[in-house]
């Protein structure tokens, strides 16, 4: 047989890496102390990793002590428009307060998220005790224009609801951890605005699995977030992202665990929405009018179409049960 004809059969199916870039340190909040890896957009565009918009990794780093003073955040209170905000926890305790009158703390491994729609303000942070480390993500997905002013929503997922895949199902020494979406006949808990699947994946050195893609996705991008392996027989370690190619139909990926230990990676595939998109500061939208009456919103006071009626930045001002 033709040799280079035997390598082509033997790639059908398969997913090649287009790019790997490594993630930036970036400072969401504007304060120097505070700093996260951002695999996108710093690492790849908006438009390349659509429809998601932003990963930022924070951590691991030991915490100084969880909040004493219960309207006190980290990451104080601040608004946003026209995306889906994911939060997911890999170590410490996830805190989060918003508009819409919700308080609560989850453990890791976790997920908290919102629906940002026609405008929420939330403050997140200080829930992990002190001397323990923390660690995770937040993941902004952008929203299909239609959608991006309905009404805003929020939802927390404890690790009892993130179903873990390991065993037969997979290979020796991997495990998969499923936030969203669909894999092999099970349903992550986050249902977000698009279709999105994200797996928390963990590989034991030389571990392979060959990950299913759901046929209708378009874009896949990998982020490792721990360790060093392979991903479609490319080197990839900690701090660094790859974007695959050849997405779409039944195609696989091929994950293996580096010989350092292995590695720990979040694999995100889903449909483009192939949208403008127009972002300023924590609001997404599809245009610059759009961007303009957003800001006029939030300066007038009218961000907020659905609220509840007390100050909900305070617990006190809170209705008593």
């Amino acid at each position: 047989m033709n040799l280079s004809f035997f390598c082509l059969m033997s790639n059908i199916g398969r997913c090649f890496v287009k790019s790997i870039r490594k993630a930036e340190i970036t400072y969401p909040t504007g304060d120097p102390k505070f700093s996260v890896l951002q695999a996108f957009p710093a690492a790849f565009s908006a438009e390349e990793s659509d429809p998601l918009l932003m990963l930022d990794h924070f951590g691991p780093t030991i915490s100084p002590g969880s909040e004493t003073d219960p309207d006190s955040f980290p990451i104080d209170w601040h608004p946003h428009r026209g995306q889906a905000l994911l939060t997911y926890m890999v170590q410490g305790v996830g805190r989060h307060a918003d508009s819409l009158g919700n308080r609560e703390t989850f453990s890791s491994p976790g997920a908290q998220w919102c629906f940002a729609g026609s405008g929420i303000m939330h403050a997140e942070g200080g829930g992990t005790p002190k001397g323990e480390l923390q660690e995770g993500f937040q993941i902004w997905i952008n929203v299909p224009s239609a959608l991006k002013m309905k009404e805003p929503s929020y939802g927390t997922h404890p690790s009892s609801e993130l179903p873990v895949i390991h065993g037969s199902h997979l290979a020796p020494g991997v495990s998969a951890r499923l936030v969203a979406g669909s894999f092999l006949g099970t349903e992550g808990p986050f249902k977000a605005p698009v279709s999105l699947c994200m797996v928390d994946y963990t590989l034991a050195s030389g571990s392979t699995f060959l990950h299913p893609l759901t046929p209708s996705h378009d874009n896949c991008l990998i982020y490792v977030y721990q360790g060093s392996g392979f991903v479609g027989g490319k080197e990839i370690s900690r701090g660094m992202a790859a974007q695959l190619g050849n997405v779409g139909g039944d195609k696989t990926v091929e994950l293996v665990g580096g010989s350092g230990g292995g590695f720990k990676c979040l694999l995100f595939s889903g449909k483009k929405l192939s949208q403008p998109i127009a972002w300023h500061g924590p609001f997404v939208m599809t245009s610059k009018e759009e961007i303009s009456s957003t800001l006029r919103d939030y300066r007038n006071g009218t961000l907020l179409q659905n609220r509840v009626p007390w100050d909900f930045t305070k617990i006190g001002e809170f209705p008593k049960k």
